[in-house]
């Protein structure tokens, strides 16, 4: 039997983006990413609290440390805002190839994985 704390133990999020991110001014839109960011790290905590999970969560979140919409400093202080008890950056620069719906390759992009720990 599947319990919640087997799915919620590590949950893992790409590029958290505000909407109409196109059409924004670069530092509304790094405010609204934060804003973005934060709340989704309460709800993770919040369903976690709901289901009873009291052990230690990991929130993993890809996105590369020069990201111009959220910087890693802001993006960890908007998950520490959010109930995280610490972040860190995995110090390998990982790679992965984009592609589309179409199943058509993209770029190669470089990302970084930041964790955040939620404790119960």
């Amino acid at each position: 039997m599947i319990e919640p704390r087997d799915i919620l133990s590590n949950v893992y999020v790409k590029n958290l983006n505000a909407e109409g991110e196109a059409s924004l001014e670069l530092s509304l839109l790094v405010k609204l990413n934060k804003d973005l960011y934060r709340a989704t790290t309460e709800a993770i905590m919040e369903a976690c609290r709901h289901f009873g999970i009291n052990n230690e969560v990991n929130l993993h979140v890809y996105s590369a440390n020069i990201n111009p919409k959220i910087s890693q400093q802001d993006l960890h202080q908007a998950l520490k805002d959010g109930g995280a008890s610490s972040v860190v950056t995995d110090s390998r620069n990982l790679k992965y190839k984009s592609g589309n719906n179409l199943g058509n390759r993209g770029a190669t992009i470089r990302i970084n994985m930041h964790v955040a720990k939620l404790e119960f």
